[in-house]
Formats: structure tokens, sequence, C-alpha cells
């Protein structure tokens, strides 16, 4: 791929509804998060006193000799929207199907043990990290490349789970693997806010402990981002590139026009036009942009970006052909990393 057809993934977005990805970033740190759970009682959370209890300091379902007739969930009493929550979670039990997982954004349905709402799956065989539905649109919604988590999954032993959920954008990261990053965009399905919950799904004689569950709560981020997208409205004027560590030649960069109208780029070439969408996250440091291209060579991927932006001038520095995501705006670390320059056209 030639640079001028790599600058026409710059700016992009999810624009598939619900996306699956296995990336190479590592789940994110957060200070001073609060404790869910006293490691003595189950204040502050709800369920089946028969199945739920505190053992050896963790919360504590099921037993190796009774089965479990259905699905039982031990709930937070308060709800959550925005958030990064990190836990522990040991799942044992036979080699055959054992199954439990974490509620984000859920509520009881009536007259039933069930849960309503996403669960961060986490079992045998090929569950772990996924997102479920649970007891709403009853699938699957994005499961997890099994073949490169795999390596990672400590079966029958404590497991660290960090689940982001930021708007309707939902993150899982096991044992530092990213799981699966998805965006739902149906709003007339998604759930926003909820409880959190336990689970230990029906079947076999198995067992399921958590440990260490602390969240962090997230600013709404919904408004700013939307004035966000707004500061980006407009004509923008390539005016340096720079990969390896250096600066690309300047007819490379001559002519080389971004148009972004919305949530959609469009990018004039020489050679003609690429178009996508794009989609940013303001709570991280430096912000986040995330890059789907329409067209071109890199049709079908996303490009995870960092970006500055000022009134006149935007820098982004991004991973080409679907890369980990830069952390700095310096290209001399990896040969994937391009980093552009635009001037904001005056009128």
């Amino acid at each position: 791929m030639n640079c001028l057809l790599q600058c026409s993934s710059i700016i992009g977005v999810y624009c598939l509804s619900l996306l699956s990805l296995c990336a190479a970033e590592a789940p994110p740190t957060f200070k001073n998060p609060k404790p869910l759970f006293d490691g003595r009682t189950l204040a502050g959370w709800e369920g089946n006193s028969k199945i739920w209890r505190v053992e050896d300091g963790c919360l504590t379902g099921g037993s190796y000799t009774e089965t479990v007739k259905e699905n039982e969930f031990l709930a937070t009493t308060r709800d959550y929207t925005n958030f990064i929550v990190r836990l522990k979670i040991k799942l044992t039990g036979s080699n055959g199907f054992i199954n439990s997982g974490f509620q984000i954004r859920s509520q009881r349905v009536p007259n039933n043990s069930e849960m309503a709402g996403y669960q961060c799956d986490f079992g045998e065989p090929n569950w772990y990290g996924a997102v479920y539905d649970e007891s709403r649109r009853n699938k699957l919604m994005a499961p997890s490349d099994m073949k490169a988590l795999r390596p990672v999954i400590k079966q029958q032993d404590w497991n660290d789970y960090v689940i982001i959920a930021q708007g309707n954008h939902l993150q899982h990261f096991i044992n530092g693997k990213q799981t699966v990053d998805v965006t739902d965009d149906c709003e007339a399905k998604r759930a926003m806010n909820g409880v959190l919950a336990l689970q230990l799904h029906a079947g076999q004689p198995m067992m399921v402990q958590f440990r260490n569950l602390r969240l962090k709560s997230l600013k709404n981020e919904t408004q700013s981002s939307t004035d966000e997208i707004k500061k980006l409205q407009g004509i923008w004027n390539v005016i340096a590139m720079e990969a390896n560590g250096d600066s690309l030649p300047q007819e490379e960069v001559t002519n080389i026009v971004v148009t972004i109208q919305d949530s959609g780029y469009t990018v004039k070439l020489n050679e003609g036009t690429d178009h996508g969408t794009f989609s940013i996250d303001m709570s991280s440091e430096p912000r986040q942009m995330d890059i789907h291209p329409k067209t071109g060579e890199d049709e079908g991927r996303t490009m995870r970006a960092i970006y500055e932006l000022t009134a006149d001038t935007l820098r982004v520095c991004y991973a080409r052909q679907g890369g980990s995501r830069p952390t700095t705006f310096d290209t001399s670390g990896d040969a994937s990393f391009l980093l552009i320059n635009y001037k904001r056209k005056q009128d």
C-alpha cells in the first residue's frame, strides 16, 4: 500500500453494530477503585442463599456434589452505568461443560431465577471472554478468538477479568489479553444501565468463586464526545506525514484533503477518493480514535489511533493493518505506525 492510500485510513469508526476482536492491547490501569465485596459478608448483594455464600474470603456459588437446575445469580443491590470492573474468577468442576459469567447492566427477570442483560461469559468449552445477551436477544453477540485466547486461560484456577462499559462500547480482557471489543448500535435493545451479577450456570456439579472485585465509575462521555465530533467537522489539508521516524516527501502529502461530515470521512487523493467512518474515546489519555475504512486496501480492518485536536490543527497517529494502538505520537518504534498532521481549511 502506498502512502497516499494509507492516508485514506486516518479517520474511521465501528460501522458494524457488533464487532469481535482479539487485540494485543492491555487492559487499562485505574486509580482509587471501590471494592464491590467486603471479603466477609454478602452486604450489597442479593441472591439465593442456598447457592451463594462467602467461603475462603470469596463470593462462592455451587458445589461439587449438587447439580444446578436453573441458572443462579448473585446481584448487586444498586445499578451501574459506565465503569471499569476488575475481578478474579475461578471456575472448577469436571472436564465437561462448566460455565459462569459476570452480568453487567442487567435486571432480574420477574418470577424467574434468570437475569436479563449483557453477560461477560466465562467457561468451557469456548465461552471465555465472550459477550452473551442473557434472556434478551438470547444470542452470542461477540465470540472470542479461542485459538488466540486458550494459551492464557488458567483452567480450574484464578483468572484476572477486566470489563469496560462506556456508553454502548464494551471491552473484555482476560489475563491481560483482549477478548472482545463490541459496539452495540441497536438503540431499541441495548442496555445502558443496570445491576452487576455473578452467574452459576445450570448443569453438572461445579463451583465458581470471585474475589478482589473492584469498580471505577467512568464519566458519561456521550455529550462531550458529540461536542468533540462537532469540532472535527469540516475540511482538513494534510501538511505532514511521518513513518519509521522519518518525514515523508512533501510531494506525497500535497493535495491530500480530508472532509469530515458527522462521523464519516472522505479522503480526496490524486487517484480518486476513499471514505469510511470513525468513533472517538475521550476517557483515555491520549484520546483514542477507531477507524474503519469503507474502501481501499484497508477495507474491513479496524485501525486503532490516538489523536490531538486544537481549533485549527489535528494530529493522528495510527497503526496500519490492524496493529496495536500507539501510545505516543512517535513512529520510530513500530513500522506499522503512521503519523499525520492536518490543518483546517479556512473559508
